[in-house]
């Protein structure tokens, strides 16, 4: 049986304070949620066993374009078999076990969206994906869940080239609460940092021989919202005799979501990044108001402030400041189907 996987379609428009030391008014995509559209499918194969599928894409509501350097499933791809006793096991395109394992602790799964993330999504937290991945994730026993996966680097002769990934995860949800740990390595990885530091694109680069991130996270649940934290630690490796440096980020966070009445919901969550002497604070607030089950209407307000030796504010995948400050105030539309 082949079904629409979980499709959305939020599209807004955003006021920056600092963009590079001048204001923004622009269209926004994804904010409060990554643009998506795609199949998932099952078929019964007897004996408690079905084989899955899912097939997702990511796209931006305001060009039409397609997200994930315009691969055609660039969100998710992937088949496998699931027994309702063994777990499933999948391969294809697909998150690595740390964003499976703590993305429900996640800032920006509970209404806060994409700019709440953690800077640069340095910690994969926020359900980074890996290609040509084997994934095995158990069932449920009696609250516990775990999973582990590995992805080929598709390299001739070095196994451990860039993208080869492995990483694993495990949850434990006993009533009201939950909790999470998780760990990934992924080889080649590097990431440009020089907006924190108000320097030109790609003159202070981290990594490159690979990225190891680790983290916990918890949440508790009650009658009318969710409470839940994250600590995480993602350590980006140098690679030897080049001119690239390490860097080990540190972040925590703690917020809530709250739900006024059934049709208007309210989340806030505070947010700590440090990286050598700099320091990010980030306040994001999120107010939804639900028409019905598929279309909601939303307004953000987000700051941030970084400290440290000539440190700049720089919200994920926004303009970085030219200063240390940076405020973001949007409004937009969702619709789920």
């Amino acid at each position: 049986m082949t079904s629409p996987a979980c499709t959305s379609v939020p599209s807004g428009y955003g006021y920056l304070s600092n963009a590079g030391g001048k204001t923004q008014f622009s269209a926004l995509t994804g904010t409060i949620q990554n643009n998506r559209l795609g199949f998932r499918g099952t078929e019964d194969l007897g004996g408690g066993t079905s084989a899955v599928f899912v097939l997702e894409n990511g796209f931006s509501t305001q060009t039409g374009a397609a997200g994930q350097g315009g691969a055609l499933f660039g969100r998710q791809a992937f088949v496998g078999l699931s027994d309702k006793k063994l777990g499933t096991l999948t391969a294809g395109l697909q998150y690595d076990m740390l964003g499976t394992t703590l993305s429900q602790y996640e800032t920006s799964t509970y209404l806060l969206g994409n700019y709440a993330d953690h800077p640069f999504g340095n910690d994969r937290a926020n359900s980074l994906r890996v290609a040509n991945a084997v994934k095995y994730q158990s069932p449920d026993w009696n609250g516990l869940h775990f999973g582990a996966a590995y992805a080929f680097s598709n390299l001739a002769g070095n196994i451990n080239g860039t993208g080869r990934s492995y990483s694993a995860g495990v949850n434990y949800t006993r009533g009201p609460w939950s909790v999470g740990a998780a760990y990934v390595e992924v080889a080649g990885t590097t990431l440009d940092i020089s907006s924190l530091t108000g320097r030109p694109t790609a003159t202070v680069v981290i990594g490159g021989s690979y990225l190891r991130s680790m983290g916990v996270g918890a949440s508790y649940a009650y009658s009318r919202g969710l409470i839940y934290a994250m600590y995480t630690q993602a350590l980006y490796a140098g690679v030897r005799g080049t001119d690239v440096a390490n860097g080990l980020f540190r972040n925590g966070h703690l917020g809530f979501t709250y739900f006024i009445r059934p049709d208007i919901s309210a989340g806030a969550a505070y947010a700590l990044t440090q990286i050598g002497d700099i320091k990010l604070h980030q306040i994001s607030t999120t107010l939804d108001y639900a028409f019905s089950k598929r279309t909601d209407v939303y307004t953000q307000y987000m700051v941030q402030h970084a400290a440290g030796n000539n440190a700049h504010a720089n919200f994920i995948n926004l303009s970085g400041s030219s200063g240390r400050n940076q405020m973001l105030v949007d409004v937009g539309i969702r619709h789920k189907f």
